[in-house]
């Protein structure tokens, strides 16, 4: 289910990306927020299952779109910290 709401919001984000200049910033940051939960909390289920490529890939992601966002980069470094442990 998350997965595929991830790919929502990348086919989001690239309409997001088309209309920039249309489109209220405030809903722009919305859908980052978004996305960045989406991310994180999939990393952290892909961390507990072992996959350890796809939670790094994810959390990389998460922080892109935590720019601007303290509180979801906070979210995302805390996810960080978190993967660096299990992984020693």
């Amino acid at each position: 289910m998350h997965v595929e709401a991830l790919r929502k919001f990348d086919e989001c984000q690239n309409v997001l990306k088309q209309t920039q200049s249309e489109v209220d910033p405030y809903l722009i940051m919305e859908v980052y927020s978004e996305i960045t939960l989406v991310c994180n909390v999939i990393a952290m289920q892909k961390l507990q299952s072992g996959d350890i490529k796809l939670c790094q890939e994810l959390l990389k992601k998460a922080e892109l779109f935590s720019d601007g966002n303290d509180r979801m980069r906070a979210v995302t470094y805390n996810n960080y910290a978190c993967y660096f442990r299990k992984t020693n």
